[in-house]
């Protein structure tokens, strides 16, 4: 049974027993590179690759909302200025409940300070990653670290993908919720 079929059961108030999904009244941030992508057709097949999740998460496992911020922007020359798109994106992170970063090349951008604000914030991890060497350092090996206090859950999964990207959400996002 694949973890999307998996469901939590529980009794309501009248002795009947329901099923709820894992992800049921959740909220997700996904993370993607936008800006930083060499081109507009990189920028358009990534995109494509995290809306597609985004409909996964939200269909599969019932996550009240996914947050990602290149969810209407459908070209590079539409993004927001940049004081506005931080207010957004941190306001949406810090509201919700697990961290999902999509990273399909080594590039400088600010998914790498919403990694971080997610770790300062206790966010539980998944980092999905073509190559986990294409990470930071501090981060290659993050899913060693024991959950504790000091730091949230974190997991790291490498993906080839848009098919194995889903696969590898479906594989460790009951480690996160």
């Amino acid at each position: 049974m694949t973890i999307a079929r998996e469901r939590l059961r529980h009794t309501t108030p009248a002795g009947y027993e329901d099923v709820v999904s894992l992800g049921h009244g959740k909220r997700a941030f996904i993370a993607a590179p936008m800006s930083a992508l060499s081109d507009e057709a990189t920028y358009k097949q990534n995109r494509e690759a995290v809306l597609a999740l985004v409909n996964h998460l939200i269909k599969e496992y019932g996550f009240l909302d996914v947050y990602y911020a290149g969810k209407n922007v459908a070209s590079k020359s539409q993004f927001t200025d940049s004081p506005v798109a931080l207010e957004q994106d941190l306001s949406a992170l810090r509201e919700s409940d697990i961290f999902i970063l999509v990273y399909p090349d080594k590039v400088l951008s600010s998914v790498l300070i919403e990694a971080g604000c997610a770790i300062a914030w206790g966010k539980p991890m998944l980092l999905l990653v073509r190559n986990q060497k294409d990470l930071p350092y501090l981060l290659q090996e993050a899913e060693k670290l024991d959950d504790s206090s000091q730091f949230p859950h974190i997991e790291v999964r490498v993906y080839k993908d848009e098919k194995s990207l889903k696969e590898q959400v479906d594989s460790s996002i009951s480690l996160l919720i």
